[in-house]
């Protein structure tokens, strides 16, 4: 109603232009531009785009226009050093860890663009517990370089080989690569918690009602600032009668609920 309105009044005479669409092609598709350079990593061409508008600005004396694009390069600079830069030779990767346990499995893809990490990506399989390791890579990657081969990154770091590997290789291009050290070895292993933390959540979910506490068992993690969930508590006391008589007991949680067969008492015996 708002568009119809200000196109009747530009028609009858009753404003000088439209009240919408106040920016031309260029600065349009400039601005699109920009947005898919931040989002590929590609911050200094951003940058140097936004310091020739800024000159721009600051040439024709619209100083303030010219100061909030000067915010807008102290943000993306400042967003920049947030990020880890983990290769100097500022060249795309991505980095595949798989985890699997029982019929659950994830796959996470960490991406590294411009040497930096920018995004996870974390992908949650089900059923799967017929299908080996190997396997489950093997029919991951395929679906997800299926419509990518054109844009392979410089690198694709896997934790193990996948099922038919050779295969694969020569289909993506000779891009894959199993680190064994170094920066390499360290992202995958953060690949790898990320997948892990991801089936442990999704099992807990999976349950039964009656053994189900996942919301306990989340806020423990959350205010012990844990890595992943308790699924196992296991808390000991030792007591004794004035020095004498020592005896311990354990007690044993499983996914919020106590186990009792795993309950333990102990008769000190030797121990002073």
């Amino acid at each position: 109603e708002k568009y119809e309105r200000a196109c009747m009044n530009y028609q009858m005479g009753k404003c000088p232009a439209p009240c919408i669409g106040k920016i031309n092609k260029n600065d349009y598709r400039k601005i699109v531009k920009n947005a898919i350079n931040f989002l590929n990593g590609k911050n200094q061409e951003v940058i140097e785009s936004l310091k020739e508008e800024m000159t721009q600005y600051s040439d024709k004396l619209e100083f303030e226009k010219a100061a909030n694009v000067r915010d807008k390069i102290a943000s993306i600079y400042k967003l920049g050093h947030k990020r880890s830069l983990f290769y100097t030779d500022e060249k795309n990767r991505d980095v595949i860890a798989i985890y699997k346990e029982g019929k659950f499995a994830a796959v996470t893809v960490m991406k590294i663009l411009s040497g930096k990490l920018l995004n996870r990506e974390t992908y949650g399989l089900d059923n799967v517990h017929d299908q080996s390791l190997d396997a489950i890579l093997y029919a991951f990657l395929v679906q997800y370089y299926r419509n990518k081969l054109d844009e392979l990154p410089f690198q694709i770091l896997l934790e193990q080989k996948c099922a038919e590997y050779e295969f694969m290789q020569n289909w993506l291009k000779n891009k894959l690569h199993i680190p064994k050290r170094g920066e390499n070895k360290i992202l995958m292993t953060i690949a790898r918690e990320n997948a892990f933390n991801f089936v442990e959540e999704r099992k807990l979910r999976h349950l039964k009602k009656s053994e189900r506490t996942i919301f306990a068992v989340t806020e423990l993690k959350d205010l012990l600032q844990l890595d992943k969930l308790p699924r196992k508590m296991i808390c000991l006391d030792i007591s004794t009668i004035q020095g004498t008589d020592t005896v311990s007991s354990l007690v044993y949680f499983k996914n919020g609920k106590p186990s009792k067969k795993n309950y333990r008492l102990f008769k000190m015996k030797t121990v002073e």
